[in-house]
Order: structure tokens, then sequence, then C-alpha cells
């Protein structure tokens, strides 16, 4: 789809310079637009996804819900938010080694660039197939999980005990025609509601955080992409085991009930 990597003369190749005569230059570059192929490719790729991720966070924290005890589920529940915010973390450590090979595996005879060079470009494209390789073998045993766990209604029932669980559990109908009374049910749930707007808001920082960092060292520090990689993975790798393993912490150990937990969750969220 596309021809092999070759780094530019200049940097300021598609630019017209100020009070240049036209014979100097007769007409500029203009600015290609091939690329929007393959931004779609990418755009269509995110989505793949983003649909592959969803049931692990729509569906997989129902499933620990139901399997673990009240008091131990927001242990679970931070060990896979851990996990979740491990995964960018590890794959920028991982990227370190990654971008340090040549886009195209091997250079042109007459290119010797080095990770270094403002021009060089790693091999980004390897982390895609890794990661791919990585989901794959861990969606063979997800496989035979079952609908419904051994201690699924014995952990319901427990749960039916305490005040803030809602009795009344109207399991509607898993077709089309039920989509917009739940949609509608769901909206009407104020609780339910801030919740998802603090999770988008929380994703709005950490997402800007973790894109953008990487770019930041690479520019204001001079290091290589590699290494700019690697910097973001150990800055947060501590940071989200630490701050997940501590909330869940002071949960289990001081047995805090949800309005409490949503107010310390507020008083963090508003320091940092």
């Amino acid at each position: 789809m596309v021809s092999k990597y070759q780094a530019g003369i200049t940097l300021l190749s598609d630019t017209c310079r100020l009070n240049m005569s036209s014979t100097s230059i007769d007409t500029c570059e203009e600015p290609s637009e091939n690329g929007n192929q393959y931004f779609g490719i990418f755009a269509i790729g995110y989505i793949c996804m983003g649909l592959g991720v969803t049931p692990l966070y729509s569906l997989g924290y129902a499933h620990c819900e139901d399997i673990v005890g009240r008091g131990k589920s927001s242990l679970y529940l931070s060990i896979m938010s851990a996990i979740a915010a491990f995964g960018p973390a590890a794959g920028f450590t991982i990227a370190n080694p990654i971008l340090n090979v040549f886009v195209d595996l091997k250079q042109p005879e007459n290119s010797h660039l080095t990770p270094e060079n403002r021009n060089w470009v790693g091999a980004w494209w390897l982390g895609y197939l890794v990661g791919a390789g990585i989901v794959i073998l861990a969606s063979i045993p997800m496989l035979g999980f079952p609908s419904l766990f051994d201690d699924t209604e014995r952990v319901r029932k427990e749960k039916n005990k305490f005040a803030d669980t809602n009795k009344e559990d109207h399991d509607l109908n898993h077709d089309l025609k039920s989509l917009w009374p739940s949609t509608k049910s769901l909206f009407k749930n104020v609780p339910f509601i801030l919740i998802c707007l603090g999770n988008a808001m929380e994703s709005f920082l950490i997402g800007g955080f973790a894109i953008f960092l990487p770019k930041f060292i690479e520019t204001q520090f001079h290091q290589t992409a590699a290494k700019s990689a690697l910097l973001t993975g150990v800055v947060i790798i501590p940071g989200a085991a630490v701050g997940m393993f501590t909330g869940a912490f002071f949960v289990k150990k001081y047995k805090w009930d949800c309005k409490r937990i949503i107010r310390n969750a507020f008083i963090v969220s508003l320091l940092s």
C-alpha cells in the first residue's frame, strides 16, 4: 500500500520562504492528500479496538461483582483497574526496544540513520502485532467461562441484605424493543450518570496525559522517541498501581459505604 520509508532531505521542503524570487523557487510544493486513506484505516482499527475492549468494562466488572462478596469486590475491581492502567504503561515500556528498530526493519544501503536522528522512524507497527497475539492467547481461556458461576446466586442474595442495593432488579428482554426503556431508565439514574461523567473527565485527563507526555519529553528534553516512551511508562506504572491499590485498601480496611467512597473519590480527583 505504501512504499518504503525514505528520510527527507530538508525539513522545509513543503514551505515557501519569504523574500524569494520566482526564479529561485518557481512553485511551492503542495501538501499531499495521499495520507487520507491511511487515516481511515487507523480510524477503522481504533473502532475495532473499541468494540473488542468494551465487553471487558461492561461485562467484566459485572461478572466480578456477581462472584465476589461485598467486602472483597473493591479489592478485585481495583486489581482489574490497575491492570487496565498497567497495560498502556507496559506498552510504553515495551515500545522502547521496538522504536529502536527501523520502520522497515532494514535500512536502505545508502541510509545510515540512528535513533538519535530526527528523521528516524521506529517500527511502531510491531507493537500492534505483539499486542494482537497476546490478546488472542488471553481470549482462549475466557471462551470457557460460564454465563453464571457457581456462587453467583449466593453472592447476589447476600448483597440484597444491604440498604444501598437495588432490590427491584427489572431484567428487560434482550431485544431492540427494550433498548429505549433501558436507556431511559439509565438516564433517570442520577448517581449512575454522575459516576459516568466523573469517569469521562478522568479518562479525559489521563488520556491526554498518556498521549502527550511522551511527545512533551521528546521535544522539551531532546530525548529519542524510544527513551520518551520508556520514561512515560516508568512514571505511569507506579502512580496507577499505588493509587488504585491504596484506594482499595482503605475501602476494604474501613468498610466504606458508597457515599463515603464517592466523597473521597471527589476529593482526590479535585486535589489531583
